[in-house]
């Protein structure tokens, strides 16, 4: 979108990293989740914002990387995808519902999706690699959701 108006990822960049770290701030300051319900991520308005905010960001980074660094699409998925596990291990704990390590971990795998999904188009093809992604995508949810059980175990209230 930003090519298509010639904005430059100088400028692009910084803007919508600068909404997202306002979204985030909001978010953390009203919408807590560390505070408000301890062990999951509140969904809100904010939160939708967040997350749409999260992925222009992730495809501008991801772009960025792999052609403005010159990484190539399959080495800017390695690089930021060791991004991605280095906040996972981080966040490890419940340390990873903190509002701000949450929010960079969900753009930085945003990002490392753009560069993966540019390296599988360009080696297999648009309709093979979208078909693959879309499998890869399609998997996870029906294992979590189209069981039927619950995805999170609750403790008896006694």
């Amino acid at each position: 979108m930003f090519n298509d108006w010639h904005i430059d990822f100088a400028v692009s960049i910084p803007m919508v990293l600068a909404l997202f770290v306002c979204a985030v701030w909001v978010y953390s300051r009203f919408f807590d989740a560390g505070t408000t319900l301890g062990d999951t991520i509140r969904v809100t308005p904010i939160y939708w914002v967040c997350m749409m905010l999260a992925g222009v960001l992730g495809t501008l980074a991801g772009d960025f990387a792999s052609f403005r660094l010159h990484l190539t699409p399959p080495g800017a998925a390695v690089v930021v995808g060791a991004l991605v596990a280095m906040t996972l291990r981080i966040g490890r704990r419940r340390q990873i519902l903190a509002p701000a390590l949450y929010w960079t971990t969900v753009a930085l795998i945003r990002t490392a999706g753009t560069a993966t999904g540019d390296a599988l188009a360009h080696a297999l093809s648009l309709p093979w690699s979208t078909l693959l992604t879309g499998l890869a995508f399609l998997v996870p949810v029906i294992a979590f959701y189209g069981t039927g059980r619950p995805t999170v175990e609750r403790a008896d209230p006694k």
